[in-house]
C-alpha cells in the first residue's frame, strides 16, 4: 500500500512596500552601526537647531507645554488699581477645593501639579465697573459735558492730552463719524494730508481778517469744527493770553498747548454759553453745517458785546478770468457739481458761503464785510499756496467723493472709483486758467 505524504506549503504573504529614502538624504558612514530606524531619527534631529524647547523634551516630558506649567504662571487678570494678593473672588467663582471637583465627575488626572495657581476670570462688565474714574479737572483738554457754562476753564498744566474714547464707523474702506452727522472721513489719512495742506494754504489768507481785530485783547476764542486743530494750535501759540476752545464731533487726540481745550460736541446743538467769547472762528464748515441760520444766532448770543465772528470758506466752483469754466477744467467742475448734488440730498449746502453775509445781517450782526480772492489750481506753479491747493484736492479726491456720492446719490464704491479716474487724469494735466474763489466774512456783535 502506497502512503501519500502531503507537504503543507507556507502561504506567501504580501510584501509591505517600505518608503524609499530620498536620494538627497545622505547617511553618514560612521553611523552605519545604527539600525535604519535609528539612522533616520538621528538625521531628523540634525535638521533643526536644538533649542530650549527640544531640550525640555529630552527631560522626560511627553509634551513641551506640560513642562512649562511648572515654570510660568497664568496671566494676571486682576483689575487695575487693585492689589493682586488682596483681590477678593467674585461671587460667581466657586471656592470648592480641587479634590472635591475631581470627585464630582472630572478625572483626577485633570488636576494640575502642586504649586499651580489659578486666577478668577472677569467679564467685561466687572472690568468696566472697576476702571478708574477720570477727574475732569485733572487736565485742561478732556471731555466736557453740556453743563459746563460757556465751556471755559482755566488751564492747569503746561501740556494736556485729549484722551477721548470713541470709535468711528468703518464704511467703504474709510472711517467716518458715528451717526452720519458728518459725511467725510475723519481717519489719519484725511487729517494728515488734505487738512494739513489746506491749513498751509489758509495761512496766507488769515492775515486778511486779523488786521481788523485787536488780537492782544482777545481772551476767549471759540473754534467751530477745529478738525486736526491746526488753526487752534497756531493761534494759541502766537497769542498765549487767549484760551482757544475747539468744538468738534471728533476732536483730535494729539497733544496741544495748555491754552487749547477740545470739546466733543455737535455745534448745531443748543449752546449754553452767553456773552463769553471775544472771537468765534469757522473755517471749511460749509461741508458740514446744515442750518446756518441757527448757528449764527447762537454764535451771536455767545459773543461778548463788540465781539467778532470770522467765517472762511472756499467756493467750490472752478472759474476762469471771465467767470466761465475752461475746457481743461470741465471734469473737475463736473466733480464739484456732483458733490454739491450729493450733499444737497443730505441737507448740506456746499455753496452756502455766497449767502452767509445776508444771513449774518439777518441774525443781528453789524459791520459785515466780505473779502473775495482767488487761488489758482496748478500742479507746476511756483507759488506754494497754489501747489498746496492742487495737492489737497488731488489727495483728498476719494475722501471727498465717497460720502456724498454713496450716501447722497446712492452710488456704489466701484462706481465712485471708476469716476475718479477721469478726475485724476484732469488734475494731472496742466489746468489752464482755473481758479477757486475764497471768501472771508467778518462781522461784529453790536
Amino acid at each position: 500500500m502506497v502512503q501519500r505524504f502531503e507537504l503543507t506549503l507556507r502561504q506567501q504573504t504580501k510584501r509591505v512596500q517600505r518608503p524609499r529614502r530620498p536620494r538627497n538624504l545622505r547617511i553618514p558612514t560612521r553611523h552605519h552601526c545604527f539600525s535604519r530606524k535609528r539612522r533616520l531619527r538621528f538625521l531628523s534631529l540634525r535638521c533643526f537647531k536644538r533649542t530650549s524647547r527640544h531640550r525640555i523634551r529630552t527631560r522626560g516630558y511627553q509634551d513641551v507645554f506640560a513642562a512649562k506649567i511648572h515654570k510660568s504662571q497664568p496671566p494676571d487678570l486682576t483689575p487695575p488699581n487693585e492689589p493682586t494678593s488682596s483681590s477678593p473672588l467674585p461671587e460667581n467663582v466657586s471656592t470648592t477645593p480641587l479634590d472635591a471637583i475631581a470627585a464630582e465627575g472630572l478625572p483626577s488626572s485633570w488636576i494640575p501639579p502642586e504649586g499651580t495657581t489659578f486666577h478668577p476670570s472677569f467679564d467685561a462688565t466687572s472690568l468696566t465697573s472697576e476702571q478708574p474714574q477720570v477727574n475732569q479737572d485733572d487736565t485742561a483738554n478732556t471731555l466736557h459735558n453740556n453743563e459746563d457754562e460757556g465751556f471755559i476753564s482755566a488751564p492747569e498744566s503746561d501740556y494736556s492730552d485729549c484722551e477721548l474714547e470713541y470709535e468711528g464707523d468703518y464704511e467703504n474702506g474709510r472711517v467716518y463719524c458715528p451717526g452720519r452727522k458728518y459725511h467725510f472721513p475723519i481717519d489719519k489719512k484725511q487729517r494728515e494730508t488734505a487738512e494739513f495742506m489746506m491749513h498751509l494754504m489758509w495761512k496766507k489768507y488769515s492775515k486778511v481778517w486779523q488786521e481788523s481785530l485787536n488780537i492782544q485783547k482777545i481772551q476767549n476764542v471759540l473754534d467751530i469744527g477745529p478738525g486736526a486743530c491746526y488753526w487752534a494750535d497756531d493761534f494759541a501759540f502766537e497769542n498765549s493770553q487767549a484760551i482757544v476752545i475747539g468744538v468738534d464731533l471728533f476732536p483730535s487726540k494729539e497733544k496741544h498747548d495748555r491754552n487749547v481745550q477740545l470739546i466733543k460736541e455737535d455745534v448745531e446743538e443748543p449752546w449754553l454759553a452767553r456773552d463769553k467769547y471775544d472771537l468765534v472762528h469757522s473755517r471749511d464748515m460749509a461741508l458740514a453745517i446744515r442750518d446756518w441760520d441757527k448757528l449764527l444766532k447762537r454764535a451771536l448770543r455767545s459773543l461778548k458785546p463788540g465781539g467778532s465772528i470770522v467765517v472762511q470758506e472756499i467756493y467750490y466752483s472752478p472759474q476762469s478770468e471771465d467767470g466761465s469754466v475752461h475746457s481743461t477744467a470741465q471734469p473737475l467742475a463736473d466733480f464739484f457739481s456732483k458733490i454739491a448734488e450729493g450733499l444737497k440730498a443730505l441737507r448740506v449746502d456746499l455753496h452756502a458761503i455766497t449767502l452767509l453775509a445776508e444771513k449774518m445781517r439777518a441774525a443781528g450782526f453789524i459791520n459785515v464785510t466780505t473779502k473775495k480772492s482767488y487761488i489758482t489750481i496748478s500742479r507746476d506753479s511756483a507759488e506754494e499756496t497754489e501747489m498746496l491747493m492742487w495737492e489737497a484736492i488731488y489727495d483728498g479726491l476719494q475722501g471727498t467723493a465717497l460720502g456724498p456720492l454713496t450716501r447722497g446719490l446712492g452710488w456704489e464704491r466701484w462706481h465712485v472709483e471708476v469716476y475718479l479716474v477721469g478726475v485724476r487724469k484732469c488734475l494731472r494735466k496742466n489746468l489752464q486758467d482755473t481758479k477757486l474763489p475764497i471768501y472771508t466774512i467778518h462781522a461784529q456783535r453790536p
